[in-house]
C-alpha cells in the first residue's frame, strides 16, 4: 500500500511538473533536475528515467548516464517502472548511434 502511494505520488508530481508554465524560461529538464534535489531517494528512479528519455535524442551520453542511475536506485526501491524506461532509452540511445550488437 505505501508503494502504490509512492507511485502515486511520483505521477502527481511528473503530471504537475509537465503541465506547469514556468515564466522565467526553465526547461522540463531543469525543472526535473530540480526535483531531484526535492524528493526522497526512493522517488528518484522515475524522475532520473524521465531526464533519460528527454536526453535520449539531444545526447545520447546523457540519456545513458541518467538511465544508469535510474536502474541502479530503480533497483534498490524495486521501481520497475523505472528500470524499464530506463531500460528502453538505453536500447532506443544505442539504436540511435547504430550500435546494434550490445
Amino acid at each position: 500500500m505505501l508503494r502504490l502511494r509512492h507511485t502515486y505520488q511520483y505521477t502527481l508530481l511528473s503530471l504537475l511538473i509537465l503541465l506547469s508554465v514556468n515564466g522565467n524560461g526553465q526547461t522540463l529538464v531543469d525543472s526535473l533536475k530540480q526535483q531531484l534535489t526535492l524528493v526522497p531517494k526512493e522517488q528518484r528512479a522515475g524522475i532520473l528515467a524521465a531526464l533519460a528519455e528527454e536526453y535520449q535524442i539531444s545526447n545520447g551520453d546523457s540519456a545513458l548516464y541518467y538511465a544508469e542511475q535510474a536502474i541502479t536506485i530503480g533497483k534498490q526501491y524495486n521501481n520497475y517502472l523505472a528500470q524499464a524506461k530506463a531500460y528502453i532509452v538505453i536500447g532506443k540511445t544505442d539504436r540511435n548511434r547504430g550500435q546494434y550488437e550490445q
